[in-house]
């Protein structure tokens, strides 16, 4: 009697070990038309604080002689527009 429930016990075990054992797959199908557009806004451009980059490169002070937009230079806008970046990631927002 216990050699059967041993057995029965090992066969119900092994049924609950192989049903809780899943594969999981992902395909990625490119030939779908189906395809997203990644936004530009994703991808951007970098400012380091190094050297003249940014005081009397990009900010100049909103009193500054040269002209500018709330002390950013918009001549560098204007470039920056002319090269297409589509968003500008910088640090030296916190020493302004």
């Amino acid at each position: 009697m216990n050699k059967t429930l041993l057995s029965l016990a090992i066969v119900v075990a092994m049924a609950f070990k192989t049903s809780a054992q899943t594969t999981n797959t992902a395909t990625i199908d490119a030939t779908s038309g189906n395809i997203n557009i990644i936004s530009k806004y994703i991808y951007s451009q970098f400012s380091e604080h190094l050297g003249n980059c940014i005081y009397d490169g990009i900010w100049v002070g909103k009193d500054s002689k040269i002209p500018n937009q709330a002390g950013i230079r918009t001549d560098v806008v204007e470039a920056l527009k002319k090269l297409q970046v589509p968003a500008l990631r910088c640090t030296w927002w916190l020493f302004c």
